[in-house]
């Protein structure tokens, strides 16, 4: 029993000696790169999150500042874990045709709500589910979903004519970013669920539960939330919510799936009951 535990120790020394080094080596490359300007000096332990508290300043003054003011690569630290921020078209189309693993600081936090996707995964894995969604993307597919998508952009070019219309009497600001999320999701749940959910003109539970797990993402990417792991983080009161968000979305979709496969299910019974070359509609003779 003593020389298992003996064992075990040494492999788990072996393991963190390995992980200290490739994160030493990490730490060594990347800082060598300047980090931001435009948010000034960072905190020892918070990085650079304090500086981008204020959402809509981050958005609309540090980010356009920062494309235009940096060079292609600047560090930015995310807490005490660096970041690295590309500016440039020719930088980024580098980065996207390197077929490295993906980030999990990055990209950890979308996994409660989306799961271990085609968008998270990475390796073989990803192969084998981008071999599986090729097929569902070919050209011949989607021409069969043309009209779900025409129907989807004529609601939100009829939002857009109402709204024209009140703009012609009075300033009314329009947030185009939410109508074209809701015309994603209105697409998405047609063609993915065969739901009608006509989120774009009644906003639904499901849409709004979208909506706020968006928002608390951003939130905790940029807060203390990000340097805290998932189960340390579902104690706060954001991870609270998020988690029941999240709860709700996916009871939302498991019933829908559920529903979809047992109507799969009664046409497949339906077909195997009637039997070969006989057409239900021929009188009997």
């Amino acid at each position: 029993m003593v020389n298992v535990v003996s064992v075990l120790l040494a492999i788990a020394a072996i393991w963190l000696v390995g992980h200290l080094l490739r994160l030493t080596r990490y730490y060594y490359h990347v800082m060598k790169i300047p980090t931001v300007r435009v948010f000034g000096k960072y905190h020892w332990l918070l990085g650079h999150l304090p500086s981008v508290q204020d959402r809509p300043k981050f958005y609309y003054d540090q980010v356009p500042t920062f494309t235009k003011q940096e060079h292609r690569i600047r560090r930015f630290m995310m807490g005490p874990i660096p970041s690295i921020g590309l500016s440039h078209p020719d930088t980024v189309a580098v980065i996207l045709r390197t077929a490295s693993a993906k980030g999990q600081v990055i990209y950890g936090p979308l996994r409660p709500f989306i799961g271990d996707g085609l968008l998270i995964s990475s390796g073989k894995k990803w192969a084998r589910d981008r071999r599986l969604l090729t097929n569902a993307f070919h050209f011949n597919i989607l021409k069969d979903y043309t009209p779900i998508l025409h129907d989807a952009c004529q609601v939100l070019i009829e939002k857009l004519h109402q709204h024209t219309q009140h703009a012609e009497t009075q300033t009314v600001a329009f947030d185009f970013s939410n109508a074209c999320c809701l015309l994603s999701l209105d697409v998405m749940l047609r063609c993915t669920m065969g739901v009608d959910s006509n989120c774009q003109i009644e906003d639904s539970e499901y849409s709004k539960g979208v909506r706020e797990i968006t928002r608390l993402i951003f939130l905790r990417a940029i807060s203390i939330g990000f340097l805290l792991p998932d189960w340390l983080y579902f104690f706060t009161e954001q991870g609270r919510e998020m988690k029941r968000l999240c709860n709700m979305c996916h009871t939302f979709t498991t019933n829908i799936i559920n529903k979809r496969r047992k109507a799969v299910e009664e046409d497949r019974m339906v077909s195997s009951d009637t039997p070969d070359g006989v057409d239900d509609d021929d009188d009997d003779d």
